[in-house]
């Protein structure tokens, strides 16, 4: 559920999602890496 909150936060503006597609989908994975963690 928290990802596509996380999604829809993101602004829809076509050039700032290509510019940005990298980093936010790092922090994503970043995320899901922590939570493993913490969980496992």
């Amino acid at each position: 559920m928290k990802f596509f909150e996380m999604k829809s936060a993101f602004p829809q503006d076509n050039s700032k999602n290509n510019n940005n597609f990298v980093q936010n989908t790092l922090e994503i994975v970043v995320m899901f890496f922590e939570l493993n963690v913490k969980y496992n």
